[in-house]
């Protein structure tokens, strides 16, 4: 069964694409540099550092209820960074 943060997200995602595209982007580039272990949060504090230096928008935000959801959607699309961040069982 769905919950209502798994809606959530997905309305998020689809209205916000370049979100998961710049966690891509940074979780490719530090496995480029020899990383193999992440924090998805730590990736949404350098987008949300990003953001503020490259948008005007105050309306911009990253909810922390989605780490987790980009966390597995990164490793399931991207089978190289399978082991890359740690999640839990929902």
């Amino acid at each position: 069964m769905r919950s209502l943060l798994d809606a959530q997200f997905d309305k998020f995602h689809k209205d916000n694409p370049k979100v998961y595209q710049e966690i891509l982007a940074l979780t490719t580039a530090a496995y480029a540099a020899g990383r193999r272990r992440l924090g998805m949060k730590m990736l949404f504090e350098v987008i949300r550092w990003n953001s503020t230096l490259l948008t005007t928008d105050p309306e911009y935000k990253l909810n922390n209820n989605h780490t987790s959801r980009y966390a597995k959607m990164i490793m399931e699309n991207n089978p190289q960074f399978r082991d890359m961040f740690l999640t839990r069982e929902r």
